[in-house]
């Protein structure tokens, strides 16, 4: 690496400590918020809720993607209108788009948001959906 490399990278560098990082500059307030489980990666997360791991980072103020921890509460961007903890339901024999709406007090265009429900007579049963409490 060229001396003036070198200086380039340290400044940079430097700046990044000063000011912080882009990441943690734009941090997001407001959505539903999701508690991390054991085995879960912001990658696993991004791809459960249809976002991306650089806006998961970014409405979460998190510098290193791999420093996510069990019980840790994120907000999942992407989701404006919509508040509270996402739970888990897995659909049981019977459930339905409208009965879970109904059930948890979600309207059905809410819920098949959150859940990526394509069709509204297509939940399969064992499949895990959420909902904002």
């Amino acid at each position: 690496m060229t001396l003036a490399r070198l200086r380039l990278a340290l400044l940079l560098g430097l700046l990044a400590i000063a000011f912080g990082s882009p990441v943690a500059a734009r941090a997001q307030t407001a959505g539903p918020e999701y508690v991390v489980q054991s085995g879960d990666t912001l990658y696993t997360i991004a791809a459960r809720f249809g976002t991306t791991v650089a806006a998961l980072q970014s409405a979460n103020t998190i510098a290193d993607p791999a420093t996510i921890y069990a019980g840790q509460v994120l907000v999942i961007p992407g989701f404006e209108g919509i508040t509270g903890r996402l739970t888990p339901h897995t659909v049981a024999l019977g459930d339905t788009l409208a009965s879970l709406s109904l059930r948890f007090g979600v309207s059905p265009e809410t819920f098949a948001r959150l859940n990526h429900v394509v069709n509204p007579s297509t939940l399969y049963l064992g499949e895990e959906v959420y909902y904002p409490e």
